[in-house]
């Protein structure tokens, strides 16, 4: 039973890697870029900087899949399809009806995803746990000072303008928050540096999402 209960664990974190690797492509428009080349199609609007940050953060979760078949993936799942589409809901411009259905529709994976981490985190086989164990941790304190260095700096007027930088500071503070808050529902080793991490990554999303909410009130004025 508990062996079955591990292949179908690994088969679903293979899936839902798979499934974040392709999405984190096309919307990257690496498609596109291949469509423009040889093919000489027309394709128009190439995503911007940030929107391409967010689809790299996308495709680094489908390749984490690869070396990591844990349960605690399904809470790096879960964190960076809220995360990244928190954005949409501080949008006016993204509060149509059929964007409302796709925000609820991520909201009902993202709670699925936890419901899978619940259900097999007792499936993990020990050289999979201890790997995710030694890297979760200390990787989740790492990306989440960068997140909140990044973040904090883009409110400097010399860098203000320039969104990249507060792009790849949420980026690594989604990644970060996902890794911590998996380290520390887990109980790996080296717990604190799991918190610690989940700490400054939450911090450094809340000063975003805060931000996100007062550009929001001061459109409405």
């Amino acid at each position: 039973m508990e062996a079955d209960l591990a292949h179908r664990m690994d088969n679903n974190v293979r899936l839902w890697g798979y499934l974040f690797l392709a999405y984190g492509l096309a919307l990257s428009g690496v498609w596109a870029l291949v469509l423009a080349g040889p093919f000489r199609i027309d394709i128009g609007g190439l995503p911007d900087a940030v929107f391409f940050l967010t689809a790299g953060l996308y495709v680094v979760i489908g390749l984490l899949s690869l070396f990591f078949r844990d349960p605690a993936m399904f809470v790096v799942y879960a964190a960076a399809l809220f995360w990244s589409n928190l954005p949409r809901s501080f949008d006016p411009a993204h509060l149509a009806a059929s964007t409302a259905v796709a925000l609820l529709a991520y909201l009902v994976v993202t709670l699925y995803l936890f419901w899978c981490y619940f259900r097999f985190r007792m499936a993990a086989s020990g050289r999979d746990r201890g790997r995710a164990a030694r890297v979760f941790p200390s990787a989740s304190l790492v990306l989440g000072i960068v997140g909140l260095c990044g973040i904090g700096l883009s409110f400097l007027p010399a860098v203000a303008a320039n969104p990249v930088l507060r792009g790849m500071g949420v980026q690594a503070a989604i990644l970060g928050f996902g890794m911590g808050l998996a380290a520390v529902l887990v109980s790996y080793p080296r717990r604190a540096a799991g918190i610690a991490g989940l700490v400054c990554a939450g911090l450094a999303l809340m000063i975003w999402a805060a931000d996100l909410f007062a550009a929001l009130f001061r459109a409405a004025l």
